[in-house]
């Protein structure tokens, strides 16, 4: 069996120290900072990359969000994970598996890493509809701190 590695504070900064950067840059949708600075406000969870949803000619990008949970939130998540399909904006929610020092550079641990990704109807799909589908997100999130 593999080991699986969860989110530890070493790693939380290095993906907020990634993301200002990323936020320095213009590389973050606008809309999305906030719910980003909310999301990684809880203790256990940090954000790796997002995206708002957008219209590119002809096709749709729909949103996503993808992150990293420590142990205690990653066992809130697998009680919770039905809560996301309450919003009929989420289209997944999806765990992805990375080899460690690839995924995390810094890390001396080798191991598997674990990130969700969640899947929602986006600014693609106009500005309520990515409100409606991202604060949904984020209350189910905010709500594992208590678990």
């Amino acid at each position: 069996m593999p080991k699986f590695i969860p989110l530890d504070s070493k790693e939380k900064e290095f993906w907020l120290s990634f993301l200002r950067d990323q936020i320095k840059e213009k590389n973050v949708d606008p809309e999305f900072i906030p719910y980003l600075q909310e999301i990684n406000s809880v203790e256990g969870i940090c954000t790796t990359q997002s995206c708002a949803g957008h219209k590119r000619g002809k096709s749709q990008d729909d949103g996503h969000l993808r992150f990293r949970l420590s142990e205690k939130m990653m066992r809130a998540l697998r009680r919770n994970v039905q809560k996301f399909y309450q919003c009929r904006n989420i289209g997944y929610v999806d765990l992805r598996y990375h080899p460690g020092r690839r995924y995390f550079p810094t890390s001396d641990e080798t191991g598997v890493y674990e990130e969700i990704m969640i899947n929602f109807l986006g600014l693609n799909r106009g500005r309520e509809i990515f409100q409606e589908s991202i604060k949904h997100i984020v209350g189910i999130l905010k709500n594992f701190e208590g678990e």
